[in-house]
């Protein structure tokens, strides 16, 4: 367990450094882990903590399921930085 945690340590060290970051749009889906949970949108699954999937069902639960959304990511990592929505 501890080597998983340095090892996407170091990932998203390595994707911050390399200064890439991805977007994506669509509609999102979500699906809830024990530690977070998975956002969905287009062909790409993205990686969120706890807070953030909390954070996410509160706000999508308010949202039309075809509102469109614009996500920013790191590439390797999966990690969002940040999303907008695009089109209600």
């Amino acid at each position: 367990m501890i080597v998983l945690a340095i090892n996407k340590r170091q990932i998203v060290k390595s994707d911050v450094e390399s200064g890439v970051v991805v977007h994506v749009s669509g509609s999102i889906s979500r699906q809830s882990r024990r530690n977070g949970g998975d956002v969905f949108i287009s062909d790409q699954t993205l990686k969120i903590n706890l807070s953030e999937n909390k954070a996410l069902k509160k706000y999508l639960d308010d949202m039309a399921s075809q509102t469109q959304f614009r996500v920013y990511y790191i590439p390797r990592s999966k990690n969002i930085l940040s999303m907008e929505i695009i089109s209600l």
